[in-house]
Order: C-alpha cells, then structure tokens, then sequence
C-alpha cells in the first residue's frame, strides 16, 4: 500500500505534508504509511483519494452489490429456515 500512496501522491503534485493534513496525521505518520510502516484507516484512505481526485464512487457500487447480494442470501436462508419448521410442525 506504501508504493500506491505515493504514486496516487505524486500524480497531483502534493507535499507529503498536504497529504497528511487531509488525512488528519503528522507528516511523520504520512511518510511512514508510504514507507510501509503502518496503513492508513479506511475513512483516512478515502480522504486521501478525495484529495487526489480518485474516482472511488466504483468500490462504493461494489460494496452496494455486495451487501444486496448477503442480504439476498440471508432473506432466502431465513425463508429455508421458517419453510423447514413449518414442515416439521405439520409432520406431527
């Protein structure tokens, strides 16, 4: 993740240090992170994509078609679950 961080960086001319602003960190902790040392948190992440003008509006559709898709599968093993104890209440 540390190379990522400063090629997304260096492809709009930032400082580290106005990169560690928008993340809300120490210069120090920035330049760790492109280092390798410790990553930043996913709020962070997103700030420092928004400051660089990275389009994540993609992983947010993904996500979105991740949960529809548990959701979906939740729905129908309740449904197996009710279906199964009304069988066996009728069994009886």
């Amino acid at each position: 993740m540390g190379e990522d961080l400063r090629c997304i960086r260096l492809s709009v001319d930032k400082t580290t240090r106005e990169m560690a602003k928008k993340a809300g960190v120490s210069r120090v902790t920035y330049e760790n992170w492109e280092t390798g040392v410790g990553e930043p948190r996913m709020n962070q992440f997103l700030d420092i994509g928004h400051a660089c003008s990275l389009n994540v509006a993609p992983l947010f559709e993904q996500i979105s078609t991740l949960r529809d898709q548990f959701n979906e599968r939740d729905e129908n093993e309740t449904l197996r679950k009710v279906r199964k104890r009304a069988s066996s209440r009728l069994k009886i």
